[in-house]
């Protein structure tokens, strides 16, 4: 399937959607099986091109260049993408009676993109980061994209665009998908600049 018309970024799109299938594959066959969680495979294309749409839209945001940012900015992007389009989802919809797993399998399941799309290392042991883990889990479960909107309706009624469509070079970022964005990235990057403190 073509998902642009440029080969360099379809081939990019296709070997995205193999490794976040294969994180996600892991990820559920390691810790999600016996807790009450389905897998929606289907999903993670979406999540890829949701990632890939975000980043055209807002690639002409003015950030620091540094290797610290843009990992941080992966981050942010996968979350928001992930966040749209969850592929674990609890086998039953009695929002009070999530266990822990079932709460927060998206969210884990970014940080283990994070780190497989990007050089930083977010294990932590340290039960003194515990609080701020559950506070980053809780952006994620709130976090939602309104520049993603033209997407997921498109996709309720089947409707199959280049995703160069959804963005265009001139589009101002929307404010609230900023602010996320925003506080995302700056969550990430205390989040990276910890792990590499601990390392020392």
């Amino acid at each position: 399937m073509e998902y642009s018309s440029h080969k360099a970024c379809n081939e990019k799109i296709t070997g995205r959607i193999k490794e976040i299938t294969l994180i996600a594959d892991k990820f559920y066959s390691e810790l999600l099986t016996d807790v009450g969680v389905y897998y929606y495979e289907d999903r993670i294309e979406k999540i890829v091109l949701a990632y890939f749409i975000l980043n055209d839209q807002y690639s002409n945001w003015r950030m620091y260049q540094s290797h610290l940012t843009e990992d941080a900015k992966i981050c942010g992007l996968m979350t928001m993408a992930i966040a749209t389009f969850p592929p674990f989802l609890p086998s039953h919809n009695n929002v009070n009676a999530l266990t822990e797993a079932q709460k927060l399998a998206n969210p884990m399941f970014t940080v283990a993109c994070c780190q497989a799309l990007s050089s930083c290392d977010l294990k932590f042991d340290d039960q003194m980061y515990r609080n701020l883990w559950q506070r980053l889990f809780d952006v994620m479960l709130e976090s939602n994209s309104v520049t993603l909107e033209g997407y997921r309706v498109d996709l309720k009624n089947n409707i199959v665009k280049n995703i160069v469509e959804y963005s265009e070079p001139d589009d101002e970022p929307n404010i609230k998908d900023k602010f996320q964005m925003d506080t995302l990235i700056s969550i990430f990057e205390l989040l990276i600049k910890i792990s590499k403190y601990l390392k020392k």
